[in-house]
């Protein structure tokens, strides 16, 4: 389980808060002291540096927000969708794929969460 909590965005919306989200989260899922650095955090890009247990290396995660939708339902309910692209690259350099690579190249996906408040 983690904790999640959001920032006052424009015309009374909710935005997660990125940083504090990613943080919780990586926290639950890969240890205690899995995110290294965050260099860049901001509610639509964000950039973070992570240090798996076991993992070969470090990995960089980038997300990107393509898209949010939210509904106020009630006083106290809101439901939100949000799209964003995360990429995922091996730090060392080392690591990434080159020509006939076999090394690991980066990840992306496209991922839509609904949540409901």
């Amino acid at each position: 389980a983690y904790e999640s909590r959001f920032l006052k965005g424009g015309e009374g919306t909710a935005i997660a808060d990125r940083e504090y989200n990613v943080k919780s989260i990586a926290k639950a899922a890969i240890g205690e002291n899995s995110v290294m650095d965050v260099p860049l955090a901001s509610p639509n890009k964000f950039t973070c540096i992570l240090a798996p247990k076991g993992a070969p290396s470090m990995l960089q995660v980038d997300l990107i927000t393509l898209n949010r939708r939210q509904e106020k339902v009630s006083e106290n309910r809101f439901d939100c969708s949000e799209v964003v692209r995360e990429i995922i690259s091996p730090v060392d350099k080392n690591m990434r794929s080159g020509p006939g690579g076999g090394n690991t190249a980066s990840i992306l996906k496209e991922i839509e969460t609904t949540s409901i408040y």
